[in-house]
């Protein structure tokens, strides 16, 4: 075996994989506390404003009224901060009553992370008069499934208007939140084609991801993701193990890899 490959005690590299195993099994430990319970959502906007159900149970509820002369507008947002990472499933009523002429009324889906924010389109009604809606009141109703990662902002963006002599702007918006069930943390390496799944920006084919155990089998943005693998003398590597490497184990949650006994 070259010098290259010659098995070495490395104690600093070992002590720094067990210092990140360490890390991510606190994360799924903190990130499974926290998803015990409905995240704790909060809104605001024009006019008075108020929460019946701040989301503690998952279902959370925000309500808005605003009352002026003719020519009404207002928009609200109601909002939480991810607990953990994945997929949450999202059911949705967002019903009002924006008086009758020339009424408007759109509701969007947002996620925000790293000062960058991503928007789904739910709702985009009117302008309408009498009485199609939105006008004279409407109620609309759907799912959104959005891609969190813990510590991400996300929500719901609400906007109303009209030309009326009659000002009012009502709403109501109840959420019916699944939050992701699965918080234990893996590491991975990125393969080619994989993207921040906000952003859109690529990732470079080996750059190390601390993920969500099993996301790369149901997030698109990280499909072509590995397992990240503990090689003997180096420590995490997003590389396969050189010729004669074989995997031997694991440590922490990665396979661990070491020179391949010797026939006998």
């Amino acid at each position: 075996m070259s010098a290259a490959l010659r098995p070495e005690r490395r104690p600093a590299r070992l002590s720094r994989l067990v210092v990140l195993a360490c890390v991510l099994l606190v994360a799924a430990f903190v990130a499974a506390s926290a998803a015990s319970a409905g995240t704790i959502w909060s809104g605001s906007g024009t006019g008075s404003t108020s929460v019946p159900d701040d989301g503690a149970g998952g279902t959370p509820q925000f309500t808005y009224s605003y009352h002026t002369s003719c020519c009404a507008s207002g928009s609200w947002q109601f909002s939480t901060t991810a607990a953990t990472s994945g997929p949450v499933v999202v059911g949705w009523t967002y019903s009002g009553f924006n008086a009758y002429f020339l009424v408007t009324a759109t509701l969007d889906a947002f996620v925000t992370r790293n000062g960058g924010t991503s928007t789904t389109s739910l709702v985009n009604a009117g302008p309408a008069v009498c009485c199609s809606a939105p006008s004279a009141g409407f109620t609309y109703s759907g799912t959104t499934t959005l891609q969190v990662q813990a510590g991400d902002t996300y929500g719901f963006d609400m906007s109303g208007s009209n030309v009326d002599s009659n000002g009012t702007l009502q709403g109501t918006l109840s959420l019916a939140v699944t939050e992701p069930q699965q918080t234990d943390r893996s590491g991975y390496c990125a393969g080619a084609g994989d993207y921040n799944g906000l952003t859109g920006a690529p990732i470079a084919p080996g750059t190390f991801l601390d993920l969500v155990t099993g996301q790369p089998d149901l997030d698109p943005a990280y499909r072509g993701a590995t397992p990240a693998s503990y090689l003997e003398g180096v420590g995490i590597t997003c590389d396969p193990p050189p010729a004669g490497y074989v995997q031997s184990g694991m440590r922490g949650v990665n396979p661990y890899y070491a020179p391949a006994s010797p026939s006998g």
